[in-house]
């Protein structure tokens, strides 16, 4: 099988394999031969047929004069020299696709490892990104639960400060609903309910000498 853009070279190569010279071997098809022939009187007379071809049995290397075999020899040595020289071209042709094969398959490599490598990066800065806002939720999440405690803390301070006015306002009522001297002009404090007094008022105690 010929490599695509070598075709100098296959012509060579089938013009060497095909034997496109010719050697002494086959100079010998032309030669000059008597051919009988019969006379007008019945007899046979010897003619020359010049330049008529007959075919005869190729001489063995054995039978060739020795200016014939050194001429086979060299024809031989120029096929075998053109086919190394055909082998040698195809042969280089062959290694310089081989190596620019070899050149893509390494830049897709390459460009396959970078397109990795940018891939990683990426998802490595987005599962950053993803913890960050995650710990910046759960701190925002942290500090309102901290804001509720505290505002649950400052609403319970305010009731059980209220509740303590509030028992201490009704035990001071009950104590002052309770029937004892006179206030002012001798009125008698009403229940809170019905009339709860904006200032206390001083109570008197009553002199030893005083009889109830």
């Amino acid at each position: 099988m010929f490599l695509p853009g070598a075709a100098s070279d296959q012509e060579q190569l089938m013009e060497a394999c095909d034997g496109g010279e010719v050697g002494e071997e086959d100079s010998d098809l032309t030669q000059v031969d008597e051919i009988p022939e019969e006379h007008e009187d019945g007899g046979r007379q010897n003619v020359v047929a010049e330049n008529q071809p007959v075919e005869t049995a190729p001489k063995t290397t054995a039978q060739m004069s020795p200016a014939s075999r050194l001429e086979k020899a060299r024809t031989r040595s120029r096929r075998v020299a053109l086919l190394s020289t055909v082998a040698e071209k195809m042969l280089s042709q062959a290694e310089r696709e081989e190596n620019n094969n070899a050149k893509e398959r390494k830049q897709t490599l390459t460009e396959s490892r970078e397109w990795r490598m940018q891939f990683l990066e990426a998802e490595q800065r987005r599962h950053e990104d993803t913890m960050r806002e995650a710990q910046e939720d759960r701190k925002a999440f942290i500090e309102a639960q901290q804001q509720n405690f505290e505002g649950i803390n400052r609403a319970v301070s305010a009731l059980s400060s209220l509740t303590e006015i509030l028992l201490g306002g009704n035990r001071e009522q009950s104590h002052q609903a309770m029937p004892g001297p006179s206030c002012g002009r001798g009125s008698v404090h009403r229940s809170s309910q019905e009339n709860p007094p904006r200032k206390r008022c001083r109570v008197i105690k009553p002199s030893k000498k005083f009889d109830l």
